[in-house]
């Protein structure tokens, strides 16, 4: 029951302070912030996966032993 209540008071208080439409500008700038970030860690990953892929077994292994 005291879940139902906290949902139906953020849904008004949602419904009160946020605003009823929100402009194309704001919306294409987090778009593209999203796709910088994305396309960031995507490059970071495979390049490190492309590092772990090419070295040899035993060179990962000691690395991940901290060795």
């Amino acid at each position: 029951m005291g879940r139902i209540c906290s949902d139906i008071v953020l849904a008004i208080v949602s419904a009160i302070f946020l605003p009823s439409c929100v402009s194309n500008d704001l919306v294409a700038g987090y778009y593209s912030i999203g796709i910088s970030v994305l396309s960031i860690v995507f490059s970071i990953y495979f390049a490190a996966l492309a590092i772990i892929i090419a070295s040899p077994p035993d060179d990962f292994v000691k690395f991940m032993e901290g060795g």
